[in-house]
This record gives C-alpha cells, sequence and structure tokens, in this order.
C-alpha cells in the first residue's frame, strides 16, 4: 500500500478563494498541468482530475457556483475517477518518469466527496513486465468497480513520449499480448480476478454494462468478434461475430485518433454496439455501426460510405443557427471517432475529419467538423448533423466536451481563429429528439487570454451551467505544462 503524499482538503467560502476572480472566471487555478479529466458527480458537484509534470496529481470538488469545496494532492499518475458507492474510486500508477513512462504497479483511492478525504486505499495490481499496460474504470451506476488491464507488445522507453518515429512501433502498440480484469469491492479489495481470452485481431475495446457484464471485442481480418463474461464469470458464455467490407484500416495511435469503438447498451444487458472506421475498396472512407445481441445470438449492422461527393453535400445540407460561425468543412478522407454512446434508447456517434499539416517542424492535426449521427436501438438512422469545427493547437491536440442531459447533447470546441495559436470555443446544444440544433454560441474570452485552448476532457457540466477549463502552455518546450483558467457559463 503506498501512502497519499499529501492530502489537503479545505471548505472555501465564496468571497474568499484565494483565485484570482473576475465575475465568472477564475485565474492561476492551476499552474504545470498535464492532464484534466471531470466526472460529474451530480447536477450539483463535479470532480475534477488534475495532473502534474512532477509525479502528482490533485482531485478537486467544485460545486456548480464555482467554488472550491475541496482540494486534495496524492502521489503517482491518475489514469481515471469514476462515481463508486455514492462517492468516488481513482486508479493510479504509484509513479511515472519521463524517460520511462507510468509503472505497472495501480493504486485504487476510495474518495469521500463532502470533504476530500480517502476513505481507503490499496495496491491493486504490480507488475514487473515493462511493456505498456493501460488500465480501464468501469463503475456502471457507481455499483460496482471493475478494471481491466491491457498489455501491449511495446516497451516503455524514449519512443513511449514520441521521441523517436512513433510510426515503427504502431503495430505493436496495437498487438495485445496479456488482459487482465480485477473486480474490487467497497475497501478496494480485490475479490475476483481473471485474464479473459486474448485474440490475435485488433483490440476494438473493452465494455461493461450496468449489471457487471463484460464485452470484449476483436477485429480479425474482416470480422468483428465480440465475447461476453457474465458478471463474476471468467470464461467467455458465448462469441458472436460480424463480417464487415475493410479494405485498410488506419491503427489507433496513443490516445490521438480512434477509428474503433464499443459501447454497452444502458438497460439490455445482453446488447453491446460497435463502430468501425476505415477504408474500403474503393478507397473511399466507410463507417460500419453493428449490434450484438446475446440473447438471440443474432446481429445487425449498417455501413456508410463517404465518398468525396457525398461529404460536400453534408457541408451544403448544413443549416447554420449562428451567423458567427463559419460553415463546416468535412472534406478530409481521415476521419476519427470523437464520441460515441447509448443514451435513453438513442445510440449516437460523434466523427470528425482530420488532416496533418507541419508547422514549424512540428506536425499538427487540424479538425474539420464533426458529424453527429442519431440511431434507434434497431440501427436506423434517425438523423445526421454536423457542427463546425476547424481547430489546431502547435502545443498539444485539442479535445471536445460532449454530454448528455434531458435529451439534449452539448459539445464543447475549440475553433482556430486567425492563426494556429488563437482560440474561440462554441458550445452547440443538439435535440437528440429532432436532430436539429436549439443553439450554438460562441463563449465570451472576457479575462481569459485568447490564445488559451479549452480542454474539452475537463468540462465540469453542471445541471443549469458547465465550467471550462482553460489552458495557457507557455511555450513550446513545455507544451504539456499549461496554467488553468475557469470559466462558468450558462447552457
Amino acid at each position: 500500500m503506498h501512502r497519499t503524499l499529501t492530502t489537503l482538503f479545505f471548505i472555501l467560502l465564496f468571497p474568499i478563494l484565494v483565485f484570482a476572480q473576475d465575475d465568472n472566471v477564475v485565474k492561476d487555478f492551476a499552474k504545470r498541468a498535464v492532464d484534466l479529466q471531470s466526472v460529474q458527480v451530480n447536477e450539483h458537484l463535479n470532480v475534477l482530475q488534475i495532473t502534474y509534470d512532477d509525479d502528482v496529481f490533485e482531485l478537486v470538488g467544485m460545486n456548480d457556483q464555482m467554488q472550491t469545496i475541496w482540494r486534495s494532492t496524492f502521489k503517482g499518475h491518475p489514469y481515471q475517477t469514476a462515481k463508486f458507492k455514492g462517492n468516488v474510486v481513482t486508479i493510479a500508477s504509484s509513479e511515472f518518469s519521463l524517460s520511462k513512462g507510468p509503472s505497472n504497479t495501480y493504486n485504487a483511492f476510495f474518495i469521500d466527496i463532502s470533504n476530500g478525504k480517502v476513505i481507503t486505499q490499496n495496491q491493486i495490481a504490480t507488475s514487473e513486465d515493462t511493456h505498456q499496460h493501460f488500465p480501464q474504470l468501469f463503475t456502471g451506476d457507481g455499483n460496482f468497480c471493475k478494471v481491466i488491464i491491457r498489455q501491449n507488445d511495446l516497451k516503455y522507453g524514449a519512443f513511449s513520449i514520441g521521441l523517436i518515429n512513433w510510426n515503427k512501433n504502431i503495430k505493436a502498440y496495437n498487438a495485445t499480448t496479456d488482459l487482465q480484469e480485477l473486480e474490487l469491492n467497497d475497501k478496494l479489495e480485490v475479490v475476483n480476478s481473471f485474464k479473459p481470452e486474448i485474440d490475435a485481431g485488433l483490440y476494438i475495446g473493452s465494455a461493461v454494462n450496468n449489471k457487471g457484464n463484460i464485452f470484449i471485442s476483436w477485429l480479425n481480418s474482416n470480422s468483428v468478434e465480440v465475447y461476453k463474461y457474465g458478471n463474476e464469470k471468467d470464461a467467455p458464455s458465448k462469441k458472436l461475430s460480424s463480417d464487415i467490407p475493410i479494405g485498410t484500416i488506419e491503427l489507433n495511435t496513443d490516445d490521438e485518433h480512434h477509428v474503433t469503438a464499443l459501447v454497452a447498451d444502458e438497460k439490455d444487458e445482453n446488447k453491446v454496439y460497435y463502430a468501425v472506421i476505415y477504408k474500403n475498396k474503393n478507397k473511399n472512407p466507410e463507417l460500419n455501426v453493428g449490434r450484438f445481441d446475446f440473447t438471440n445470438g443474432k446481429e445487425s449492422s449498417t455501413t456508410e460510405e463517404f465518398i468525396k461527393k457525398e461529404r460536400k453535400r453534408l457541408e451544403k445540407s448544413y443549416v447554420g443557427v449562428n451567423k458567427k460561425i463559419n460553415d463546416p468543412e468535412f472534406s478530409s478522407d481521415q476521419m476519427e471517432f470523437k464520441y460515441v454512446n447509448e443514451v435513453n434508447g438513442k445510440l449516437i456517434i460523434a466523427l470528425a475529419t482530420y488532416y496533418l499539416v507541419t508547422y514549424n517542424s512540428a506536425t499538427l492535426t487540424i479538425d474539420d467538423a464533426i458529424l453527429i449521427n442519431g440511431y434507434d436501438l434497431d440501427l436506423n438512422q434517425k438523423f445526421q448533423q454536423l457542427m463546425p469545427v476547424k481547430s489546431s493547437n502547435p502545443f498539444t491536440k485539442l479535445y471536445n466536451g460532449f454530454n448528455i442531459a434531458n435529451d439534449k447533447l452539448n459539445i464543447l470546441s475549440n475553433y482556430t481563429s486567425g492563426s494556429f495559436n488563437s482560440h474561440g470555443q462554441a458550445l452547440g446544444t443538439l435535440d437528440l429528439n429532432t436532430g436539429e440544433w436549439d443553439k450554438m454560441d460562441i463563449l465570451s474570452k472576457k479575462h481569459v487570454n485568447n490564445s488559451d485552448f479549452a480542454d474539452g476532457k475537463g468540462v465540469m457540466w453542471f445541471g443549469n451551467s458547465y465550467i471550462v477549463p482553460y489552458c495557457n502552455p507557455k511555450s513550446m518546450v513545455s507544451y504539456v505544462r499549461a496554467e488553468i483558467t475557469l470559466q462558468q457559463n450558462q447552457y
């Protein structure tokens, strides 16, 4: 068991916040931040996970009045925080170094959401193997805690932080050499552990439904295969497969461009959905969306080919709701998933086109428009909508924020205005019943630097408002070390 480095918690009254504050903006909220992630506990409370560059991370409880309720500091490198048994749980590597990456020893922290104190913590797994490991945390509605750790064939080292040609290591990165499932109780003790079957194909992903059933999917040549493991079962109950017409597929590369996705049905414990983007035999980008039903062993799927003429048609069909926002561009044949989820009987898939350019010897990803497809659970497409996006940054990849509430999909996006280091932000609200935009607002940058970009993964969503974290890197050399400013907005 590893002790917490420091646990700092305090209740801050709004008038005496120690941060510089103007209206709805809090400056200097954090410095030298590497990564941000948020988890919505309820309509009034979020927990923000902040990773720093010195082997330390913070968890911050923040309410919908933009008051910091508590801040707690820990040693290690965090992966994910999620709701669990009325509080939150965090999974983290015990240490991190720039040359070797994160360690393969994992600690779990069970945190009281009222004060940020550690209820309990425990070491849940350790390995002397130097290959890269990727833990995923699943808690359903907060009633269980499962961790799936995938190991690939790429060893930690200089290449793990991009210091040599990453393309030489893509195959090793995507190869899976080990899988382990851990189930934790509320004392963070491992009460069940097993190794799921490993397939020779490309790992699509894992999903866990609200009943605790595990689905693990693989892509073998032109076949998508899914294994189902019942709750507390260490052997698959069944395997289902579906053929798709793949020509070529771009492999996943680190946390950048995802071309595969897997999501469990919100209510039906026997259904799971997958999505794959690939180039078909005509060398056009194509989306394949499928459903597996383990009740009857049936599969169904639908495909959509994005030929150049179809991409142009989508651009022309866009009806703007804000004249200050440019029309969308959906021209590139390179595509990636931004968001895949099933909520209230609707399967939502958001993907985007992108292309790569070289700027001052750095390779930049420029995101074009986001395409949002809405399906019913029989995979009938109910709507298709574009959100104009044209974003890039010389320091880091920009992420969008997504949130669904009351059958409304909110998307927080950056857009580049004039130059690589000038950013605007927009919030689009899409009605999932009609497939039409309710509104698309440009966010004010008052009291926020024009060069700051929003970190979509760290947006804190509340019932009537949302807080956007803005990042301000200080130099190309320290691009991951950012000063954080918070801004609260109303829907």
